[in-house]
């Protein structure tokens, strides 16, 4: 927390206390800074005492192996503790600050093979935060960014707030990715309630040149996320990816990456402005109708969509269809496995989800960005009750049963539901209906028992898993 923003603090007794030592009135601020300052009033935060407490007891955890960074200020104790731990080898960095660099780091030697960047955030000069001065964000991200020239590196995980592809493997003679890097997932930017999203300059929009010449020396990867459309101009790199076994992207980029052979998994996201998904999954399967797994966002659920994959794919063996709103109701549902599934044999995971929901009751601003300040930004506001778009259709995480109350019990209802599947779907083993409970049996003939579903924010998609 600035020094002159006011707010929350934890001792390292954790008692809290308020500070507010702001030197300007708030007709003097910025507005930006005072949207800011409202935004956070409702949290806390540990004072320095507090802080340099933590970082030191990190340090006695020597044969730590995991590290997960999120909602911090990363300054050089932080950098210093990551060197320090020898034997850490996944450390994920999400939504935390970064100040100005104070000491050059070299992280090639750093032993880590799995790395995530998501939700880098600048620090805001002291001296913009008059009203009369524009206030300007430090652009210096490098002591974040280059973790990801650990040389060890297998797995990396950024969003547009970490330009590595045009800072770090900006050079192709003298900057090579990680020659042990076989999964590379470049997500969307995700939003994160309570904040005041700031567009940066460093931000790097699709699509960008810089991802795609990444991409063309990376000729180990295995998995691929790329979330960005493709550009008329911009080729894919599919002669470089002969390794490829899993790849997940927009509705052009999955056709064609179709054209690679050893693909095994593929996931189309939704994309509103390109190829609708019904369009997609006719082409994709006259292309590859041996595709193990698929996965795939819709906008609203179609039961074409079901039909036209049934019978393109009749190899799969997992098949995941995420709609954003109004799912199947009961009786459709029940139909889904003696009609459709039946058709793919093998299948073994079926999974039909509504799309998560924020969990924080907020909304976003639909208007352009506000540039009457010169600072580009789009402010998430609090609001008292969830818009009727965030209302569930269906099945929806918290409920405790999916369509009908009268069951004692969600296991009872889901049960019940899928027992006449038995015997048309012999190889199936598993059926998730909703985000928090899914269905499981150990062999064809078993009893089928509810199991409590807990989501990973950084472990690698479980569509991937055949």
């Amino acid at each position: 927390m600035p020094r002159f923003i006011g707010g929350t603090f934890v001792n390292q007794d954790g008692e809290e206390y308020i500070s507010d030592e702001q030197d300007l009135a708030p007709g003097e601020r910025h507005p930006f800074i005072s949207c800011i300052d409202e935004l956070y009033r409702d949290l806390t935060y540990a004072n320095e005492n507090l802080y340099v407490r933590v970082i030191n007891l990190l340090c006695e955890f020597t044969n730590l192996s995991t590290l997960t960074c999120k909602n911090m200020l990363l300054t050089d104790a932080i950098f210093g503790a990551i060197h320090f731990l020898e034997h850490l080898r996944a450390l994920h960095i999400d939504n935390c600050v970064l100040p100005s660099r104070q000491t050059e780091w070299d992280h090639s030697e750093l032993p880590i093979t799995e790395l995530t960047l998501l939700n880098l955030r600048r620090r805001i000069r002291r001296q913009d935060f008059h009203a009369h001065h524009p206030p300007h964000f430090e652009n210096d991200l490098e002591p974040a960014l280059n973790l990801a020239q650990a040389q060890t590196l297998r797995t990396l995980r950024v969003d547009p707030t970490a330009d590595v592809f045009g800072t770090v493997f900006r050079d192709p003679t003298s900057s090579l990715p990680p020659l042990e890097l076989t999964q590379l997932l470049v997500e969307r930017r995700r939003i994160v309630m309570g904040e005041a999203h700031t567009h940066y300059s460093a931000d790097y929009t699709p699509p960008d040149r810089h991802v795609y010449r990444t991409i063309m020396r990376c000729p180990n990867l295995h998995t691929l996320v790329v979330t960005q459309p493709f550009g008329q101009q911009t080729p894919f790199p599919s002669a470089n990816l002969q390794n490829l076994v899993n790849f997940k992207g927009t509705p052009e980029a999955s056709l064609l990456i179709a054209q690679l052979e050893t693909v095994e998994c593929i996931s189309i996201l939704w994309n509103e402005a390109g190829t609708q998904a019904l369009n997609a999954i006719s082409t994709l399967g006259k292309a590859r109708q041996n595709l193990k797994s698929l996965a795939i966002e819709c906008g609203q659920w179609d039961f074409e969509i079901l039909i036209a994959v049934t019978k393109f794919f009749p190899e799969l063996r997992r098949l995941k269809i995420t709609f954003q709103r109004k799912g199947p109701d009961e009786t459709a549902t029940g139909m889904i496995g003696p009609h459709y599934l039946t058709k793919c044999p093998h299948l073994h995971t079926f999974q039909l989800l509504e799309a998560p929901h924020p969990k924080a009751v907020f909304s976003y601003s639909s208007n352009p960005p506000n540039m009457e300040h010169g600072v580009p930004m789009r402010v998430v506001q609090r609001q008292a009750k969830p818009p009727p778009t965030l209302l569930p259709s269906s099945a929806f995480t918290d409920n405790p049963y999916l369509f009908d109350p009268t069951f004692d019990s969600i296991e009872e209802e889901m049960r019940d539901m899928i027992i006449p599947w038995n015997r048309y779907c012999k190889s199936l083993r598993v059926v998730q209906l909703c985000r928090s409970w899914r269905m499981n049996r150990g062999f064809e003939g078993g009893v089928w028992k509810i199991e409590k579903v807990r989501e990973s924010e950084y472990e690698l998609p479980e569509d991937f898993n055949i």
